[in-house]
């Protein structure tokens, strides 16, 4: 039964853009019956639906549109089920509504100089927050933490090796202790503190966190920037989009509350 419904939508859905019966419609042809076609016009609303990278043929889709269409057509013949009719209405309604919303969508202009001010307006959005790429030496005990960190520091040993030799963790230990690049809010607030400070080539005093000891090494250090306007400038538009899409979408509904005398 929830098949057919779906079936049942589909052919809604394909009706509302394309009408019930498509004798008239104007382009090719490619099925003929009793009471309706299968346009190209039909193809075109079926293509609409679909994803730019969903293979399939135009003999399936047809096939595909058949099919809805005559099952529809024998629904509405035999069934007489007020259920099935007030889904069929209320998922027609929301299909006109998600249609409503993306015509609203669509009549969205933002132009280059309102995005520039808002860039201007707004500088504190577009820093890239500074990055370390950091090593990591992670063991059980705070001495052996301590006796690595010395061994460092006087050049018995260096950090790379310290990693396969002594680190437990096996993620890191397979990229010489690799954390990859990491920003603040990446990384516990723990372990931060100590690596702020600290400039290119720089091993922290050993930390415990969350049950171990760490030694943590920044490799390379990338400083805080303003992110350029160009590599912005559409995720601006996006934002100022969606904004004006919900103030439409909340007038538009506010008006027609009004036009069509709602009471709550």
């Amino acid at each position: 039964m929830n098949k057919i419904i779906k079936n049942m939508t589909m052919f809604i859905i394909v009706c509302i853009f394309a009408g019930t019966v498509h004798a008239e419609d104007k382009g090719k042809i490619f099925v003929k019956a009793d009471g309706f076609t299968i346009t190209q016009s039909d193809l075109d609303v079926e293509n609409s639906f679909l994803s730019p990278n969903f293979q399939t043929s135009d003999e399936q889709k047809i096939k595909s549109l058949l099919r809805n269409r005559l099952f529809a057509l024998e629904a509405k013949k035999k069934w007489n089920d007020p259920v099935i009719n007030k889904k069929i209405e209320i998922m027609t309604e929301k299909f006109y509504g998600i249609l409503y919303g993306e015509k609203v969508n669509q009549s969205i202009k933002i132009d280059e100089d309102v995005l520039k001010s808002y860039y201007i307006a707004n500088p504190e959005e577009f820093i890239a927050p500074a990055e370390y790429h950091l090593n990591m030496i992670m063991v059980k005990h705070e001495f052996v933490c301590e006796k690595i960190k010395k061994d460092i520091d006087s050049g018995t040993k260096d950090f790379a090796a310290a990693v396969q030799e002594d680190s437990i963790d096996a993620d890191t230990k397979e990229k010489d202790g690799s954390m990859g690049w990491i920003t603040e809010e990446k990384l516990p607030k723990e372990m931060w503190n100590y690596v702020a400070s600290l400039e290119k080539g720089q091993i922290t005093e050993p930390l415990m966190y969350d049950g171990n000891w760490f030694l943590l090494q920044v490799a390379d250090k990338k400083k805080s920037e303003k992110k350029e306007f160009e590599s912005v400038k559409e995720g601006i538009r996006q934002k100022l989009v969606e904004k004006h899409y919900k103030e439409k979408m909340d007038a538009e509904f506010d008006r027609l509350k009004k036009e069509y005398n709602v009471v709550n």
